[in-house]
């Protein structure tokens, strides 16, 4: 997963930020992170493979899953003076609500297998032997290639996050200027 964190510890920036007050100073942030955190997640739905095999599962594997299911949030755990936000894919650990497109399409269990590979396995079970037997086995069945799409996305557009941020928090602290 792909996350922006700021820091307001910053002198000159945060002396700007402590005119309005401490609840106006964490929507401004609020809004710059969540503006970084979006351009993260339009480039990695960019990016994300989409299945184009004709074979489909039992539970109806559709085309465009993964991307469907890549989404914006915010970390549990709190840190004073953060502000967090990740890019990550909907997985099967969250609820989705009803009505929601998630809702009714299979959440990509997945996704972890296409962004970092992983060791193909025969059918029927466990690789059996000892160490060296066991070793020469799992090498004969190699491995799936990575699909970096989070990753690639995270490095990619750095600079476009930041400026994004940086038009953001502009804007909402000319709003607030404007308000007084």
């Amino acid at each position: 997963m792909s996350g922006v964190t700021v820091k307001t510890n910053l002198p000159a920036f945060k002396a700007q930020l402590q005119a309005f007050g401490f609840d106006m100073e964490r929507k401004i942030i609020r809004a710059g992170v969540n503006a970084a955190g979006n351009v993260f997640k339009k480039r990695a739905i960019e990016l994300a493979p989409v299945y184009s095999g004709k074979r489909r599962s039992r539970r109806g594997a559709i085309a465009g899953t993964l991307k469907r299911n890549i989404i914006l949030f915010r970390p549990k755990g709190k840190v004073r003076g953060t502000e967090r936000q990740s890019v990550g894919v909907r997985s099967g650990r969250q609820r989705p609500r009803k009505g929601s497109p998630a809702f009714t399409s299979i959440l990509p269990f997945y996704w972890k297998w296409v962004e970092a590979g992983h060791r193909i396995v025969p059918r029927g079970g466990r690789v059996t032997g000892g160490r060296r037997l066991k070793a020469l086995k799992l090498s004969r069945f190699g491995t799936t290639k990575p699909v970096e799409y989070l990753k690639r996305a995270w490095l990619q557009m750095q600079g476009a996050a930041l400026d994004a941020f940086s038009r953001r928090v502009q804007a909402r602290i000319d709003k607030e200027n404007a308000k007084r």
